[in-house]
């Protein structure tokens, strides 16, 4: 003979540290494209992209994935707290490439909830 018997615990009944967490953090860009605009043949050209973590978690941005080494992410490293805006910085090179428009797509892996996020930096390359 088997005796089975069921045990229901709410949430006040687990261990302090037992408790899942609801909360994450969620990346949201202020824009999908970044436009660098103009940018002369042997120079570098600079953008920022703006985010906010709108989620009720720190945010973590681990890595910043780029097409190329002529475009060149920073990003914070300490975690941005709800509700926070942080940044990341784009620096196009254009030494080397062709003159004309271009587009690169930069992907940021992150600790949110949408923990791949993409955004493209477009611009055109003209003679000095």
């Amino acid at each position: 003979m088997m005796i089975c018997i069921a045990l229901s615990m709410s949430a006040a009944d687990h261990p302090e540290g037992d408790q899942p967490s609801a909360k994450t953090a969620y990346l949201q860009l202020d824009s999908t494209y970044l436009d660098l605009g103009r940018i002369a043949l042997d120079s570098i050209g600079n953008g920022v992209m703006r985010f906010q973590n709108t989620g009720d978690a720190p945010l973590i941005i681990h890595r910043v994935f780029t097409e190329c080494g002529c475009t060149v992410p920073s990003f914070p490293m300490k975690p941005i707290a709800p509700g926070e805006y942080g940044t990341i910085k784009v620096r196009f090179k254009t030494r080397g490439r062709p003159l004309g428009f271009f587009r690169k797509s930069l992907r940021v892996k992150s600790n949110a909830s949408n923990s791949r996020v993409v955004f493209t930096v477009k611009g055109s390359v003209i003679k000095p």
